[in-house]
């Protein structure tokens, strides 16, 4: 399901959705290299490349409190319990750098989250500044289905200011309107220059230069393009799977792509 491209202008007030709205805090550092024999159309890369962010890529110190948001609606917690009651799917989820605010050089960056099958009936994708001001706002219907979902603002979304940070937030809409206890995730962003070093390359050359220069949204997503395009690679399979695993991912380092 192409997410991306199901985006809606919504009008609900910014104030709503963020308010009782904390931080995602996954825990661990990002630190793993990607594996060393990653295959991109039969080229063997024997490059270790780790992910580096920069010493002044830091969250920003505002936050808000957690209120009585979780990450799952209501009437799915019964549902997605097994006997010991161990709920046996992963709650929503940021694809998130831990210490850092997440770096990149898009207008319109690419976000990635986890989504539990749910009975939600939209999912809301909301962005507002670093002093908690409105950026922009969608709304989609929910999938039908569980996976790591892309959400990509439309072309003529309002574009990132370079130097400035912002938080991002997904809010699964479990009734029939907005609730300020639906359940929600939110991270932060921050847009950059321009590396100006050469851009020459594979695409999964990309991938590595992104991580060398602590774009944390342009590595993610440019190892997800390149899985798309080549689905039954194991290899670039076992890569995304790392990437996830040395977030504190784990658990969802296997759930499908969902393009």
């Amino acid at each position: 399901m192409l997410l991306q491209h199901r985006f809606y202008r919504y009008s609900l007030a910014v104030g709503l959705l963020f308010f009782g709205l904390d931080t995602v805090r996954i825990k661990t550092a990002f630190a793993a290299p990607l594996p060393t024999n990653l295959i991109a159309r039969g080229k063997v890369l024997t490059a270790k490349v780790l992910f580096k962010p920069p010493a002044g890529d830091k969250r920003p110190d505002r936050t808000v409190g957690a209120g009585s948001r979780g990450r799952r609606c209501p009437q799915d917690i019964a549902a997605a319990s097994i006997p010991n009651g161990v709920l046996h799917q992963p709650p929503l989820s940021a694809i998130v750098p831990t210490a850092n605010a997440g770096l990149t050089v898009e207008e319109r960056p690419t976000f990635w989250a986890y989504l539990p099958r749910t009975s939600a009936t939209q999912v809301v994708l909301s962005v507002q500044k670093e002093d908690a001001s409105y950026h922009a706002q969608w709304v989609f219907p929910a999938p039908e289905t569980s996976g790591v979902f892309s959400f990509q603002p439309p072309a003529d979304a309002p574009s990132l200011k370079v130097g400035e940070t912002y938080q991002w937030a997904v809010v699964l809409v479990c009734g029939e309107r907005p609730n300020p206890n639906d359940p929600a995730i939110a991270a932060w962003v921050k847009r950059v220059p321009p590396s100006q070093l050469p851009s020459q390359g594979t695409p999964l050359d990309r991938v590595f230069r992104n991580a060398e220069q602590g774009l944390w949204y342009d590595m993610v997503t440019a190892l997800a393009q390149e899985r798309k395009s080549q689905p039954n690679n194991p290899t670039l399979t076992e890569a995304w799977a790392d990437v996830l695993s040395a977030q504190g991912l784990e658990p969802i380092s296997q759930e499908p792509l969902r393009f």
